[in-house]
């Protein structure tokens, strides 16, 4: 089915089946419902959740909400400063525009930033997030994650897990999660990048060593392996190289 909203503030329901949902103009409510359904805001600040199957959902222009659901779904924000919840499954979110606030929710997911000053959160299991521009902020959650900022001056945080973590181009932040997981540090560059402690941990609680051509940064007097970075001499990583956040 086809449902068009027209101008105007709308509220539409997809219902039983395949359906293809338009908001048009206006702040629109819409739904999926169950079925695989294709749902597109239009032009306007809307609503949109996806229901119970593998859905997609285009925010298209303004500021939007959307909610996958149930269902490995595909969620694109377009153009505005949007909220996106990918929910249940393993999802594919697409910040585009704007700079968005993304959830990847339970599942496997894939996040991008896209435009913008993103802020973006795998949340469970193990997610890939990519800043893309924008000076972004990366968590990536439980689990084993893979962290990308690219373009910008970025924050990386893998979280729990053993995740890996890349800058990209931009003087970037790498946080290290002092309780949980050991994280991998691919493009760490001395002058241009920081590594982030939590308050409580300073650099003068650290041993900096070498071990099989990485460099691994530990708590001192334990066995808590904090990060290993690749192509660093841990002979050159001073307090210089450290901030507390």
């Amino acid at each position: 089915d086809l449902i068009q909203g027209g101008a105007g503030n709308d509220t539409a329901f997809g219902g039983k089946d395949n359906d293809t949902v338009v908001g048009g103009e206006g702040s629109d409510l819409l739904l999926g419902d169950n079925g695989k359904d294709t749902v597109a805001g239009g032009i306007g600040n809307d609503t949109i959740f996806g229901g119970k199957q593998e859905d997609l959902l285009l925010g298209e222009d303004g500021d939007d909400f959307l909610s996958g659901n149930i269902g490995n779904d595909t969620i694109n924000a377009g153009s505005g400063n949007d909220i996106v919840f990918g929910n249940e499954d393993d999802d594919l979110i697409f910040g585009k525009g704007g700079s968005d606030t993304l959830y990847g929710g339970k599942g496997n997911d894939s996040i991008g930033g896209g435009d913008g000053d993103d802020l973006m959160f795998g949340n469970n299991e193990n997610d890939f997030l990519e800043g893309y521009t924008g000076n972004d902020t990366l968590f990536g959650g439980k689990a084993n994650d893979s962290l990308l900022g690219n373009a910008g001056n970025d924050l990386l945080s893998g979280d729990a897990g053993d995740d890996t973590l890349t800058g990209g181009a931009g003087n970037d932040v790498f946080l290290l999660n002092r309780s949980l997981g050991t994280d991998l540090i691919t493009d760490f560059r001395k002058g241009e990048d920081l590594i982030g402690l939590n308050p409580g941990l300073s650099f003068n609680q650290l041993t900096i060593t070498s071990s099989n051509n990485q460099t691994s940064i530990s708590i001192t007097g334990s066995d808590r392996l904090l990060a290993k970075l690749n192509n660093v001499a841990p002979n050159t990583l001073t307090a210089s190289d450290f901030i507390t956040l």
